[in-house]
């Protein structure tokens, strides 16, 4: 059975900081890995806007019914 860790936003706000942080360290330190880490914190902040927004698409999708969906049909309003 798989068991899935559920992470708030507040989680990945503070862990992207956190890699802000080493990262501001790694360049300060001249380490050279500002860079990645730089790219890293970048990608976990898409990854989480992508997943809050499939999450509220999943949430919608169940809350929504089928009656408050316009279908986009032109059926007559193009005939001549």
């Amino acid at each position: 059975m798989t068991h899935y860790v559920t992470l708030s936003l507040w989680d990945l706000a503070l862990t992207s900081l956190l890699v802000l942080i080493d990262a501001g360290l790694s360049a300060a330190l001249r380490l050279g890995i500002h860079r990645s880490l730089l790219i890293a914190a970048v990608r976990m902040v898409q990854l989480a806007l992508i997943g809050n927004a499939f999450n509220s698409a999943r949430t919608c999708s169940a809350s929504c019914s089928d009656e408050s969906v316009v279908p986009s049909s032109r059926h007559g309003s193009n005939r001549r």
